[in-house]
């Protein structure tokens, strides 16, 4: 439970740090990408990571990319050692779609994992998902700000030495031509601006979370929702004050008060110039930036490059489970995952039986999906994990159905969601509004969202879904909790509403746009590049 928690507060700390990176940056769009040229041999790559899902997933896809479509390249991975099994998962992948793929050559990190930092420094070992919860706008920001300390900088200043010298002595022995980051990874990317080499940063996040400081006349301020709120894009009128008091109060915390400062001032005696700003003009930036699925931006800031949605591959459904592969197949299936991080209550859990079961009761085969060999009522797909032991009254609701096997409740799904999202056998994505389960939606073939925010840029997300037309915010109102009512509303609105067929629609002709090439063979081609002292162009 830590650990799964310990990856929420990653993908918190990483959009805390994108938005340091965007004060930090430039203003003015230019086509050429400069990135200042230091030494290296050619053609290898050392990317540093993380081993968070929720941040990494990013880079594990770029790395397959690589080794797929650009084989000449020696690419080189360090991680912490739950990295590892990924790593040559991804390698046996590449393979089967090019035989000539090489390894990627795995180094693990030896020193304080960010899991044990964040443990140490915040003391939230035994905590669940209840304890990350919050609300969106004014209510969350008094929880966020208290938190922001120990996830952005977590490691003490021996930690902190410690994994810094470790990356410095691992840049010498590899000698990247180019090194790719994670934007949490703060010790690495000083021992690599101390190195003085050539670097990318990968993000998960929109291209919009970094730019909306960077737009001109202040728009960060009264144009584009600050983050951990779901105000619409553009923010109405009567709720830009709200907007820039949250904003105000966000830049407070990051950089007045004593603690932050302090930490940094402990940094320097050990002569490591570190510093909250990430944008400092020497590295390029790469995040998803999709016409009609993203926030526009007027200004994309030199050395910034948007992307498709960058999602990592897996293996067929086919081939990972075929039994399971074989009932989506039966007709349009609603999948409903909330993630890794988030653990059923016993009320939340009964919430949401009761909703399936009136989706299962009340929804018939539209004729959109009339080339399925079975037409029937949506079955349900519902991965259910529970915060802690409780009784079986949530499952009563369902007993018939899941009896009919139209319904199946699991804890673990054997399938990866990317490969049940691109069978095209799943009507709609239940989410919790992560980066990641926002694109891949978007990437697999356009299905639509209804996503169930519960904490900071989760709702962002959920916003986004509405703004862009491809999905529904299902608890407005009463988020970060549900009721039966919310959720019976939003599943049926997706499935077989008025509007479900302009959603799923939309969804389609952006994916269909993203087809041309996918997010991590850009970024793939352009660390290939870089590799090759090539520059490059937005």
């Amino acid at each position: 439970m830590a650990r799964q928690i310990l990856t929420a507060v990653a993908v918190l700390a990483g959009l805390l740090a994108v938005f340091l990176a965007a004060l930090g940056g430039r203003n003015g769009a230019e086509s050429e990408v400069v990135i200042d040229y230091g030494p290296g041999q050619n053609n290898t790559v050392l990317f540093l990571t993380n081993s968070e899902y929720g941040l990494s997933n990013v880079h594990v896809a770029t790395a397959q990319s690589l080794i797929e479509r650009h084989p000449h390249v020696r690419v080189h991975f360090a991680s912490f050692p739950s990295m590892a099994p990924r790593i040559a998962r991804v390698c046996s992948l590449a393979r089967v779609q090019n035989p000539t793929a090489p390894n990627i050559t795995f180094h693990e990190l030896r020193a304080q994992t960010y899991a044990k930092a964040v443990e140490q420094k915040a003391g939230f070992m035994n905590l669940s998902s209840r304890w990350f919860e919050q609300g969106p706008g004014l209510q969350a920001y008094p929880k966020m700000a208290t938190m922001i300390q120990g996830i952005i900088a977590p490691w003490d200043s021996d930690a902190y030495l410690a994994l810094y010298e470790e990356v410095q002595e691992l840049i010498q022995i590899v000698d990247p031509a180019v090194i790719v980051l994670e934007i949490l990874l703060n010790p690495a990317t000083d021992a690599t601006r101390n190195a003085d080499r050539r670097h990318v940063f990968i993000n998960p996040g929109s291209l919009s979370d970094q730019l909306a400081f960077e737009q001109p006349h202040g728009k960060g301020f009264w144009k584009y929702p600050c983050m951990s709120s779901d105000m619409p894009f553009p923010v109405p009128w009567h709720r830009i004050p709200e907007n820039v008091f949250l904003v105000s109060r966000f830049i407070y915390s990051v950089f007045i008060v004593p603690q932050w400062r302090g930490y940094y001032s402990q940094l320097k005696k050990f002569g490591i110039p570190s510093t909250p700003i990430l944008r400092d003009g020497r590295g390029l930036y790469m995040s998803p930036h999709i016409p009609g699925a993203t926030l526009p931006l007027d200004v994309i800031s030199k050395n910034t490059m948007g992307t498709n949605s960058i999602v990592l591959r897996s293996a067929m459904a086919a081939h990972q489970d075929p039994e399971l592969a074989n009932w989506l197949e039966r007709a349009p299936t609603l999948l409903i995952n909330l993630g890794s991080v988030y653990k059923y209550t016993e009320e939340s859990a009964k919430s949401m039986a009761q909703a399936i079961q009136a989706v299962l009761a009340q929804t018939k085969v539209s004729g959109t999906f009339t080339s399925f060999i079975h037409p029937q009522r949506y079955p349900v797909l519902w991965k259910h994990s529970p915060d802690y032991e409780y009784g079986d009254d949530f499952k009563v609701p369902l007993e018939g159905y899941v009896a009919e096997d139209r319904v199946r409740v699991s804890s673990w799904l054997p399938t990866d969601t990317m490969a049940m999202l691109e069978t095209g056998h799943i009507v709609a994505s239940v989410h919790h509004g992560g980066a990641n389960s926002y694109h891949e939606a978007l990437s697999s073939g356009g299905v639509p969202h209804v996503v169930l925010p519960m904490w900071v840029d989760l709702y962002n997300y959920a916003a986004l879904a509405e703004v862009t037309g491809v999905g529904i915010y299902a608890t407005r109102g009463t988020a970060p909790h549900w009721t039966v009512e919310n959720l019976r509303k939003a599943f049926l609105d997706v499935v077989d509403g008025p509007n479900s067929a302009n959603m799923r629609a939309k969804a389609q002709h952006i994916a269909q746009l993203m087809r041309k090439e996918p997010g991590s063979h850009q970024t793939a081609r352009v660390v290939a590049d870089l590799a090759a002292h090539k520059s490059v162009e937005n």
